[in-house]
């Protein structure tokens, strides 16, 4: 049921009922609009029409104390926003006055004539956002999960995880490329320590890892492949061997050498069997160098060291236990320094355990027989001791301060 109150009176709204309220025209004239059905009207709420009725219920403002309040019956602010079914739609133009205007300038959210973008887009979940441009954003290479950041890795394992090679310090970032993998530093490295005083500070134990056992058996080995195994490796083989050359060996590296069976393991001296000449191994004997079982040797790459070709280039022994000089010769016969700094032997000059005899000119078990006036022939040895006794294989004897053979 409608009913039409007297033109100078104000409608309300009650339970239930449809009532009018006057709407002022054009002309102000006043006549009656339908408000609709209303349960309960809310303080301090606007009512609005929608070009046929007044509604007042929910989905309207509120005014309180000056501030308004869209989804908001308690707005705190100038203008408070409550409601998450609509967003704020700013038409596209420039204001006159930008100073402290917030505006849509063609599509890029603008707040007292700076930029602010035009939202985020083309990112992906736990990728750290990039600028691609100045107005727009992309995934950079940096991904963080669970408290870990990745760098070119979505697996990071470590609060810092880098795929790729890495540079630090001024001259070296921006300026050198580190190498997949590889570790440039400027300055000092401390492990174990807060106060680095060298290149490489290290306050604790250092371990070598052992690299593959080597168990080749060979007494001529060229290009032995152990030089990129590791910093130690073990020769672990069931006969003796020798190791002509090294290969893999890059300018100061070092490698410990461990003979790990119960066979004589030889390094060749400048052997020139091995023809890659960089790869061949420098003693310091002058000759070959054995390494007796469970003793160690120490080799360092050096590109000056001289190989058998007189060209530069070679692994170079620093250090050894357990190990010395092969002899030169054969059985039996006495060492002697050839005057390059390496052992010689003579078949001249022969020592027979057996018989605790020293052989002088013949290599034969049982010696020359050397009488008064005997000759070995091609020898000559001039002894000038305090005193001499001298008895000849053939018998006899005599004491003599000076002793010529010929």
């Amino acid at each position: 049921m409608a009913f039409r109150p007297k033109p100078s009176r104000l409608a309300v709204a009650v339970c239930c009922l449809v009532v009018f309220a006057p709407a002022i025209t054009a002309n102000a004239a006043v006549s009656w609009k339908r408000v609709g059905t209303v349960t309960t009207l809310t303080g301090n709420q606007v009512c609005y029409t929608d070009g046929t009725n007044i509604i007042c219920d929910s989905s309207a403002p509120t005014l309180s104390g000056g501030s308004v309040g869209i989804g908001s019956s308690s707005p705190l602010n100038a203008l408070d926003i409550g409601t998450t079914a609509f967003g704020i739609h700013l038409n596209s133009g420039t204001p006159t006055n930008t100073a402290y205007a917030l505006y849509n300038n063609a599509g890029t959210l603008t707040w007292n004539g700076i930029s602010l973008g035009s939202g985020l887009s083309g990112g992906t979940t736990n990728y750290l956002p990039l600028w691609t441009t100045s107005t727009s954003q992309s995934s950079s290479i940096l991904y963080q999960t669970g408290g870990n950041l990745g760098l070119s890795t979505i697996t990071p394992q470590s609060s810092l995880s880098v795929n790729g090679g890495v540079a630090i310090g001024t001259t070296y970032a921006g300026t050198n490329a580190a190498g997949s993998n590889n570790l440039l530093v400027q300055g000092m490295i401390a492990i174990g320590t807060a106060s680095p005083t060298s290149a490489l500070t290290l306050n604790g134990v250092p371990a070598f890892q052992f690299g593959t056992n080597y168990s080749t058996v060979g007494t001529s080995q060229n290009d032995v492949p152990i030089g990129t195994s590791g910093a130690s490796v073990r020769y672990t083989g069931a006969g003796v061997s020798t190791f002509n050359g090294i290969a893999g060996g890059v300018n100061g590296q070092i490698l410990h050498l461990h003979n790990g069976s119960t066979n004589t393991l030889t390094l060749a001296n400048q052997a020139s069997a091995d023809t890659t000449y960089a790869n061949q191994i420098v003693t310091g004997t002058g000759g070959n160098l054995a390494i007796s079982p469970n003793s160690a040797v120490i080799l360092q790459y050096d590109t000056t060291a001289t190989n058998s070709s007189g060209a530069t280039g070679a692994w170079r022994v620093i250090g050894s236990s357990g190990g010395g000089a092969s002899p030169a010769g054969a059985t039996g016969q006495v060492q002697y320094n050839s005057g390059s700094g390496s052992l010689a032997a003579s078949s001249k000059l022969t020592y027979i355990n057996a018989n605790n005899q020293l052989v002088v000119g013949s290599s034969a078990a049982t010696p020359t027989t050397i009488g008064t006036g005997g000759t070995v022939a091609g020898f000559v040895m001039n002894v000038i001791p305090q005193a001499v006794a001298v008895t000849p294989v053939g018998g006899g004897g005599s004491t003599s301060t000076s002793i010529d053979w010929y």
